[in-house]
């Protein structure tokens, strides 16, 4: 039984790089809400340490369950529909891409040049 029919139009690739480009959005959509104002600006929003920590392992793992669905759902369809070559080239080209992304990003951020004065 074939769920994604027009996806078997696309290469491993495409649909590798696709799913790592929804995890890099949600990643900063995260990060530009953390670091907002509006949160920064809040301090003792939960007013207890419990519910502090309460809402980060919340967070935690609603981050793991959509990371983890956004990368592994596809290519464990196509296990269940025994194409197991074409889920571990969708799964390999996911990790290639989110590896070249953290490359890029950690040359961007090595290239600024640092605020504090060597000796």
């Amino acid at each position: 039984m074939k769920l994604f029919k027009k996806h078997a139009s696309l290469s491993a690739w495409t649909i590798g790089f696709l799913q790592t480009a929804i995890v890099i959005l949600y990643i900063l959509a995260g990060a530009s809400i953390v670091t907002s104002p509006f949160l920064t600006a809040a301090h003792g929003v939960f007013g207890s340490p419990v519910f502090s920590i309460l809402a980060f392992l919340s967070t935690f793992v609603f981050s793991a369950l959509f990371c983890g669905t956004a990368v592994l759902a596809y290519p464990v369809l196509l296990c269940f529909e025994k194409q197991y070559r074409r889920a571990t080239q969708v799964l390999l080209w996911s990790i290639a891409w989110f590896a070249l992304f953290l490359l890029g990003f950690w040359l961007c951020v090595l290239s600024i040049p640092s605020s504090t004065p060597s000796l």
